[in-house]
C-alpha cells in the first residue's frame, strides 16, 4: 500500500515538474512572439520613414532640374544681351 501511495505521489510530482516545465517553455514563447511583433513593429515604421526620404530625394532632383533649366535661360539670356 505504502509502494503505491509514493508511486502515485512521485507520479503526482513529476507530472506537476512536467507541467510547470511545459509552463516556462509557454512563458518563453510568449516572450519571444512579442519581442518578435516589436520587431516587425519598428520595421513598418522604417519602411514609413524610408518612403518619406525617397519622395524627399524625388523632389529635390525636380527641384535640382529645374533651378538647372532656368540658370540655363538666364545664362543663355545673359549672353544674347551681351553680345
Amino acid at each position: 500500500m505504502a509502494d503505491i501511495m509514493n508511486s502515485q505521489i512521485t507520479e503526482q510530482v513529476q507530472s506537476q515538474v512536467q507541467y510547470e516545465h511545459a509552463g516556462n517553455i509557454i512563458a518563453s514563447q510568449d516572450a519571444e512572439i512579442a519581442r518578435m511583433r516589436e520587431i516587425l513593429r519598428q520595421i513598418d515604421e522604417l519602411e514609413v520613414v524610408f518612403d518619406k526620404v525617397c519622395r524627399i530625394r524625388d523632389t529635390i532632383r525636380q527641384l535640382r532640374l529645374r533651378v538647372e533649366s532656368r540658370n540655363r535661360t538666364v545664362n543663355s539670356t545673359t549672353d544674347q544681351h551681351s553680345q
